[in-house]
């Protein structure tokens, strides 16, 4: 026979998966769609699955598993207070519930009073990738610009501290000393553009963080 005590977790939970009864029941709609509720109640033999309808869940739809018949109970927490519920049974089929927000608690607590032990298994968000903001032309083109102009100063703009003093010193003595040559002015002054346009942006440390 069975017997209702006052031990019943009611409208804590979303019926999944795993109890061919209710998916007839609900037949591909939702608990919320047919205005009805899951209650969880214990009996002296083990649980008592009920899909509860009407005013005051009069009309319910019980299916029952003897204790013996359960193999696992598993509680994987989320991260926002909600969950999943799965009890494994001896015959191989799972049943799967997922705990509404804010419920997680009460579905421990219900464990604790009915002495039903379970696992707790921890759950992660699955990690959305960011997506990889295009680099802004502003850190390439602009010093680039400039360096056109002014050799050294992009360099100095991106955060290259003793990169463009670099610059400076050596365009210095290759313009005091090799100026005639033409090439090797022209050389340093290609290169310091270059490097302006591809080098990677440090705004306010660059090389002075490396000395």
């Amino acid at each position: 026979m069975w017997i209702d005590d006052q031990q019943v977790l009611a409208a804590k939970l979303d019926y999944v998966s795993g109890i061919a009864v209710f998916d007839e029941i609900l037949d591909g709609k939702t608990l919320k769609e047919i205005d009805a509720v899951i209650h969880l109640e214990k009996y002296p033999k083990g649980l008592l699955f009920k899909i509860a309808r009407g005013f005051g869940g009069i009309i319910t739809h019980p299916f029952p598993v003897a204790k013996n018949e359960i193999k696992q109970v598993v509680l994987a927490e989320s991260t926002e207070s909600s969950g999943k519920l799965t009890f494994d049974l001896t015959d191989g089929n799972k049943i799967e519930f997922d705990i509404k927000k804010g419920k997680l608690w009460e579905v421990k607590d219900f464990f604790k009073e009915i002495k039903l032990n379970y696992e707790i298994e921890k759950t992660k968000k699955p990690v959305i990738p960011t997506e990889k903001k295009p680099v802004s032309t502003q850190k390439h083109g602009v010093p680039t610009l400039i360096s056109f102009f002014v050799p050294g100063v992009g360099q100095l703009i991106k955060g290259h501290i003793m990169k463009a003093i670099g610059i400076w010193v050596i365009g210095g003595l290759v313009g005091f000393f090799l100026w005639w040559t033409f090439i090797a002015p022209f050389i340093v002054w290609v290169w310091n553009v270059y490097d302006a346009y591809n080098s990677n942006a440090d705004w306010g440390a660059g090389d002075a963080r490396a000395s």
